[in-house]
């Protein structure tokens, strides 16, 4: 007992400070959104600036000077398609996610250096380079830190304000690059990037994992945190009192958990090859993972292929400078302040329906883009922005949706192929969701990367009108498979349920095992979990 007390009191004098509030979900989804803003934002910040500077300090010739600007967009695209599955496997293997996220902190900080300095496109191709491999960091462990913290059936609703910061980074960047080159000049768009830096790094190095937080949590701390932060309370099922076995509890111990196996050895080292097998390949071969994939990497290619074009389209049809190529987006990009609301839409009545209705309407705008013709009138400025900011509405029905919906498949697969056992805690728990997310990324990286070549070999074909078109018909495409696979395939019937959420619902068929074999209380509210199991045994 006097050992047990010394522990505990040296366990609560090394408690770090406010690390209530900085493990909390609310901290951790916002630095997660920090840093994914941070890397939205410099990735445009500089774009305006690269034509000029590789002119200027590079002495590219200015008719190469396009050439080489794809060059370097291209090369960060590469990178982040490469580095991705890299950190998917480093942050599914590694005992904290943070260290890989830190990481990606470091390589776009000697990104930002080393192409604050550059005067050759060598050393701009290292900067591009480095700052696609820290955007694969980031996004990768970003986006499964998120999955650790926040429970499966909220998912949807924390991915909306991930989804939030992107399309903030998107718009605010090339906007305040433009402007703050033009009047500062090249170090002072460099220098407002290490701002942004020095704010994201900061909170990346406040935050506190869940998992390394859990270690601190007294019975009363987890019930105080909870109040007060909105965490969910995490407590294993062996130590519950009867009192603790509520609905509320048992879904947190589903997602989150520590219990004990109550079986023979015999049964621990089978389900330990199987949670092996659930690696990228595995997951490649889970058909409504692909399609999902597939929806999240056509609205990417869209914008990708907008943004090759529409700065060419408004310069030849309205004369516009750079500012209004720049302020043309707003229409396509503000609507994403929606994805928090289509997130948590996702979360109660699934993603396929979203889905299907964000591609098709979709098509509309997109085929009408035929009649933005050339001629400076209002009439043509007001019918180019209101097609854009309809397509903009659309996408946030499509993109927060889906990125939740791998983590809600990937959770699903580990809860099936591990039915009958009750995991290691937070070592076993999620393994898999930075390879997923990796999967996710490298789906973004081939949109970025297509959608230039698709925008500019179309537009120089037929314009606007042709763009349009095909676009048009990648969505109507989309909308159907996404009908028939995203959420799984149709022809099974509905498989989501309201509560609990279906991603979770094996992992509380195995919560409730434990409940009965320690002759825990059960609620009647939870005995459809074992409708397959033996017969009689809850009656």
């Amino acid at each position: 007992m006097a050992g047990n007390s010394m522990s505990l009191a040296t366990r609560e004098e090394r408690r770090p400070w406010l690390w209530e509030a900085r493990s909390s979900t609310w901290f951790i989804v916002l630095t997660v959104s920090s840093g994914v803003f941070t890397d939205m934002f410099l990735y445009g910040v500089i774009i305006p600036v690269i034509p000029d500077a590789v002119v200027s300090r590079a002495n590219v010739a200015p008719e190469d000077r396009q050439d080489w600007v794809a060059i370097l967009l291209v090369a960060e695209a590469i990178t982040y398609l490469a580095t991705s599955p890299l950190f998917g496997l480093i942050a599914d293997r590694t005992r904290s996610r943070k260290i890989p996220y830190l990481t990606g902190l470091i390589l776009l900080s000697l990104s930002l250096a080393i192409q604050t300095v550059s005067h050759s496109t060598t050393m701009y191709m290292i900067g591009r380079a480095l700052q696609g491999a820290s955007a694969a960091a980031v996004w990768v462990v970003g986006l499964a830190i998120v999955c650790d913290t926040v429970s499966s059936k909220e998912i949807g609703k924390y991915m909306g304000y991930v989804s939030l910061a992107i399309s903030v980074g998107e718009l605010t960047g090339p906007l305040l690059g433009g402007v703050v080159y033009e009047y500062g000049g090249y170090y002072s768009v460099f220098g407002m990037g290490f701002a942004v830096l020095g704010i994201d790094a900061a909170l990346r190095g406040m935050m506190i994992e869940r998992k390394v937080a859990e270690q601190w949590l007294s019975g009363s701390d987890r019930k105080q945190a909870d109040a007060q932060f909105g965490t969910p309370t995490v407590v294993p099922l062996l130590q519950a009192s009867p009192s603790e076995t509520s609905e509320s509890s048992m879904e947190a111990v589903a997602w989150r958990t520590k219990s004990s196996h109550t079986g023979g050895g015999n049964e621990e080292a089978p389900t330990r090859r199987k949670k092996d097998e659930l690696n990228m390949l595995s997951l490649l071969k889970i058909p409504h993972l692909l399609f999902t994939l597939w929806a999240c990497m056509v609205p990417t290619l869209i914008l990708a292929a907008f943004e090759s074009t529409l700065p060419i389209t408004v310069f030849k049809l309205f004369n516009w400078s750079s500012l209004g190529a720049g302020l043309i987006f707003i229409p396509l990009t503000l609507p994403s302040f929606l994805s928090p609301i289509t997130g948590a839409l996702s979360d109660t009545y699934g993603c396929r329906l979203g889905t299907t209705f964000g591609f098709l309407g979709m098509v509309p705008p997109l085929v009408c883009l035929r009649f933005v013709e050339d001629g400076n009138t209002l009439a043509q400025k007001m019918l180019l922005c209101v097609l854009l900011a309809i397509v903009g509405v659309m996408m946030t029905l499509v993109f927060a949706p889906t990125m939740a919906e791998v983590e809600r498949i990937v959770a699903g697969k580990e809860a099936e192929i591990d039915d009958a056992a009750e995991g290691d805690g937070g070592a076993d728990m999620g393994r898999c969701r930075a390879t997923a997310y990796a999967l996710l990324n490298m789906a973004y990286a081939v949109g970025i990367l297509g959608g230039p070549v698709v925008g500019a070999s179309l537009q120089q074909e037929g314009g606007l009108a042709m763009l349009g078109w095909v676009l048009g018909l990648m969505c109507v495409a989309s909308a159907v498979s996404s009908f028939l696979m995203v959420d799984g395939w149709i022809g099974v019937g509905v498989t989501r349920r309201k509560t609990p959420s279906s991603s979770s619902s094996s992992s509380l068929k195995s919560s409730v095992r434990s409940v009965r074999n320690n002759s825990l209380p059960l609620k009647s509210d939870h005995l459809w979990l074992l409708e397959d199991e033996e017969p009689g045994w809850h009656t």
